[in-house]
């Protein structure tokens, strides 16, 4: 009896071919996701990092000034006798008047989501374009009308701002910061 040869197979069948690419799509797809989803959450951190160094910046650009305030006299929108800090609505519709070492009347306000600084006549928008602000609220702590002369409290302003990064994506998250500055001018 004589042996028949065996045949090896040295081809891939069709549904071998469909298999692996299929298999390559799967795994295309996850890695298409997680890159994605990876992109986003950077470009969410960054705007939240960029919103931060801005609340910074305008913290800082406002505390100078704050602190810096002479009583008004009445000279400015509303004020009281003696009074540094004088301020009007609250959240969204904050203001806060004061007069500023140079004798300007200045109102820090909120206009269409953006701070502006009022001093006397001039206006001037503070907040970048990349960034709303949904939320400024000023606390004014004083004891301006205590009847005995040296006053118990400093006078201080609480300055509350949330905001919100403007292309962040979707997973942005707002910001809320706060500072109190103190009045250097002492009676």
């Amino acid at each position: 009896m004589q042996k028949k040869p065996i045949k090896t197979q040295t081809g891939t069948s069709l549904i071998e071919i469909m298999l692996t690419i299929s298999i390559f799509i799967i795994l295309g797809a996850l890695t298409l996701n997680i890159f994605k989803s990876t992109v986003e959450a950077q470009k969410s951190a960054i705007a939240g990092q960029n919103t931060q160094e801005n609340l910074r910046y305008l913290f800082e650009i406002m505390s100078k000034e704050i602190r810096s305030a002479i009583i008004m006299n009445k000279d400015c929108n509303g004020a009281s006798d003696k009074e540094i800090y004088f301020t009007t609505g609250t959240g969204v519709n904050g203001h806060l008047f004061f007069k500023n070492k140079e004798g300007q009347c200045v109102e820090y306000y909120l206009n269409n989501n953006k701070l502006e600084i009022k001093r006397d006549a001039d206006v001037l928008p503070v907040t970048p374009n990349d960034i709303e602000i949904t939320k400024l609220d000023f606390v004014v702590t004083d004891n301006v009308n205590n009847p005995s002369p040296p006053r118990t409290i400093q006078s201080r302003v609480t300055i509350k701002i949330e905001t919100e990064a403007v292309n962040a994506g979707s997973h942005s998250q707002p910001t809320v910061m706060q500072t109190t500055v103190s009045s250097r001018h002492y009676e």
